[in-house]
């Protein structure tokens, strides 16, 4: 995050220095943005093997903020064409204290990039969208907030291998129900309890994949 902050401007002549350097130990002792995660449900700050944040002061009281956070959100996906599906899946930030009278927030220019080494087992991330809006929150109160969209296309080969080729196993198996015998109870029960055990174990990986 970058801010102005003109009660920290300095003579960069009398200093020698355009900038300075800060660890975490200075950034408790600065005014920052309260800046949270709308739809956010678990977040955490990285600190190994020290807190990953660091400050820099330009000599005009500009204030760039790094920091490192590991943030898990929320994100209702529909379902209906699965798992030829595509989805969107937004990240939304805002001030938990300010309103769009004292604070305002902007993308600055190509900010949100992803690392070409990073993937996703299910999803392609084929797009990336950002915007910035006013949100009323309150009688004639509105708050400022950005917004970012990824776009996800579901990659199909991966549900090939991993449940359609499954389940055309067992109907398959289930067919051999019909060369077996009324007598031969063992055989038909074994039968029942394996296709009914893949079922489950089929249903159980798939609820885990959408858990959000």
């Amino acid at each position: 995050q970058v801010w102005f902050d003109p009660r920290l401007r300095f003579n960069k002549t009398d200093l020698g220095k355009n900038e300075f350097s800060m660890n975490w130990m200075f950034a408790a002792k600065l005014w920052k943005p309260d800046t949270f995660f709308i739809n956010g449900k678990n977040s955490y700050v990285h600190k190994i093997t020290a807190p990953n944040t660091f400050i820099r002061l330009q000599h005009d009281g500009q204030i760039t903020w790094s920091l490192r956070l590991t943030v898990r959100a929320s994100c209702k996906m529909h379902l209906r064409k699965f798992p030829l599906d595509t989805q969107i899946c937004p990240l939304s930030l805002a001030s938990y204290g300010y309103n769009s009278e004292d604070m305002v927030y902007r993308w600055a220019p190509a900010l949100v990039t992803v690392d070409a080494d990073v993937s996703i087992a299910q999803y392609e991330l084929f797009k990336i969208t950002t915007t910035s809006a006013k949100v009323t929150v309150r009688r004639k109160e509105t708050i400022s907030t950005l917004n970012v969209k990824f776009h996800l296309k579901r990659l199909t080969g991966f549900f090939l291998l991993q449940v359609y080729v499954p389940c055309i196993l067992i109907v398959c198996c289930s067919w051999v129900a019909f060369w077996i015998t009324k007598k031969d109870v063992p055989g038909r029960v074994c039968l029942g309890e394996v296709q009914f055990d893949q079922d489950a174990l089929g249903e159980e990986k798939l609820s885990k994949d959408f858990r959000l």
